[in-house]
């Protein structure tokens, strides 16, 4: 229930790292509450002289534990993963009700009375949560919108001054859009949406959005959050000084979370990281989303000539290499609530067959061994590389990380990875 943890674990851990914490503990205590429910039920049906509906109902403090027990059940059924996909909106409403209920109505079911001191204490830490949302946030009109052709992908650009210090903004940061103003009810209750800032230069922020049921639109005004650091990014470069081997690999529109940390690490290298080879992949369904984000995002044009396109889903140039017929990624396996960084769907694209492009763009499925790697094996052979400090980070369909975290673990190459899910 909580936009970002309290400013003591600032730089410790974002609110992400909290979510894993949050389910296993509230299942934990969900569980212990529904076994203390029956217990006392099955203690009072075996009393004959004991009146369960006057210890259930009538008794006000049992009443309210009833309604407690009836609110845990409720949240148990909607939070099981095919209500989430069908109804996010309505989870994260009731989850946020039902959370406020248990702050008010717990002090008054426990007995030994606990109002004084743990009711007062929730009070303090809803206060610090309200304030938390509004004082990191502000009002921002979209600037720009532009829609890739062919494509569920469109690019944003809004004003770097709502997001204030821009300079302390490390590469893998998002924010969070929210079409409700803090006076609406609805901006506390129902759900905000993250984007990864993917460029953050010439006083603009853009981000790479792909088409859902909640849409930015120019002109009009949303409240956003943020930035909120990814914290193994920012260890990772704020740590490493020299480095071996860095592979960076983004499917679908997890482009919008590599690309950013591939800007950083060509500005900077040398000065601030040092590494003794990079390479960057990106697995796209459509041509015509690369040629967009080259073109448009506001990055160095040199950047994307060194970056390795796959196009799985482009029918009429797959016929052209017959190395990679029938031969297409799969990404079946991606999760459906994954919020951002989702795959694109397949649909055909409009093909430059400039001189650069075709240096840069290869069309079927990858081979991890050949096509990615092979050229960053053989070097650390011929330079008798020890192979550590090796890094692969990889931003995409659950599919997708796992062969990351496969080759990792096979090429001792420690991974980052990265995927947005509810």
């Amino acid at each position: 229930m909580f936009q970002e943890p309290l400013s003591l674990f600032k730089g410790l851990a974002s609110y992400l790292e909290f979510i894993n914490l949050h389910k296993w503990l509230s299942r934990a205590v969900f569980g212990l509450s529904i076994l203390h429910s029956f217990m006392f039920i099955g203690k009072w049906s075996s009393d004959p002289a004991i009146s369960i509906w006057n210890k259930l109902i009538v008794k006000k403090a049992n009443f309210i534990g009833f309604v407690i027990f009836i609110e845990i059940c409720f949240m148990l059924v909607i939070s099981l993963k095919p209500m989430r996909q069908k109804s996010y909106k309505l989870f994260y409403f009731s989850h946020q009700l039902i959370n406020l209920s248990f702050i008010i109505l717990i002090p008054f079911h426990a007995r030994p009375r606990v109002t004084i001191p743990f009711f007062v204490i929730n009070l303090v830490l809803l206060t610090i949560y309200c304030v938390n949302k509004v004082i990191r946030s502000s009002q921002a009109m979209i600037l720009n919108k532009m829609e890739v052709p062919e494509s569920r992908l469109y690019t944003v650009t809004l004003p770097a001054s709502s997001l204030g210090d821009t300079s302390v903004i490390s590469p893998g940061s998002h924010i969070r859009i929210s079409p409700y103003s803090i006076w609406s009810w609805q901006y506390w209750l129902l759900p905000s949406h993250p984007y990864t800032i993917v460029s953050c230069m010439n006083g603009e922020i853009k981000l790479i959005i792909k088409k859902t049921k909640f849409e930015v639109n120019k002109d009009e005004t949303y409240r956003i959050s943020g930035p909120f650091e990814n914290i193994s990014i920012t260890n990772f470069i704020k740590w490493q000084e020299d480095l071996n081997n860095i592979i960076l690999v983004a499917g679908g529109s997890g482009i919008s979370f590599i690309l950013p940390i591939y800007h950083y690490l060509q500005y900077n290298r040398y000065s601030i990281i040092s590494y003794r080879s990079l390479k960057m992949i990106w697995l796209v369904k459509n041509i015509s989303e690369f040629q967009h984000i080259r073109d448009n995002i506001g990055l160095p044009c040199e950047y994307f000539k060194q970056i390795e396109v796959f196009i799985t889903a482009d029918t009429e140039r797959n016929t052209k290499n017959n190395s990679v017929n029938n031969d297409v990624v799969n990404f079946a396996n991606e999760h459906r609530d994954v919020i951002e960084l989702q795959d694109f769907i397949p649909i055909e694209g409009k093909l430059d067959t400039n001189e650069e492009a075709e240096n840069n763009i290869k069309y079927g499925r990858i081979n991890w061994e050949i096509d990615f790697f092979e050229d960053i094996l053989n070097n650390d052979c011929e330079n008798n590389s020890n192979n550590t400090n090796n890094y692969i980070i990889g931003c995409g369909p659950e599919s997708l990380i796992q062969d990351c975290i496969a080759f990792g673990i096979q090429h001792n190459y420690q991974v980052i990875s990265e995927y947005y899910s509810l």
